[in-house]
């Protein structure tokens, strides 16, 4: 089990007045420990480059800000990555444990728009 600190990207949105959707990324800092060793699978196929994917687990202290960000009242609230080493990891799944989070990741982030 090793420490990290890194940054959780959450993403929230809203209807604007013109009725469009607007995405907005809040990132967060987050502080916790990496629950698996890294486990790296690269896929070979029909692709010019190889899909790379992970498979780890980090556990985060669930502050009141991540919190209240994850709870609010949107369907639309969802978080997309967490940063590791400066790579953008994509959270595939998440569970609460009070007083922690475990967040599940599986593969690079691969997103420009934030």
């Amino acid at each position: 089990m090793a420490k990290f600190v890194g940054t959780l990207a959450v993403v929230t949105g809203y209807t604007d007045d013109t009725g469009i959707w607007r995405r907005v990324v809040k990132k967060i800092p987050v502080a916790g420990d990496l629950l698996n060793d890294n486990e790296v699978d690269i896929g070979s196929g029909d692709k010019v480059n190889d899909d790379l994917t992970f498979s780890n687990r980090f556990s985060i202290l669930a502050s009141p800000d991540i919190l209240t960000t994850l709870s609010q009242n949107s369907e639309a609230i969802t978080p997309i990555y967490i940063e590791y080493f400066g790579i953008k990891l994509k959270v595939t799944s998440i569970s609460i444990k009070l007083p922690r989070i475990e967040l599940s990741v599986g593969g690079v982030w691969l997103d420009e728009q934030d």
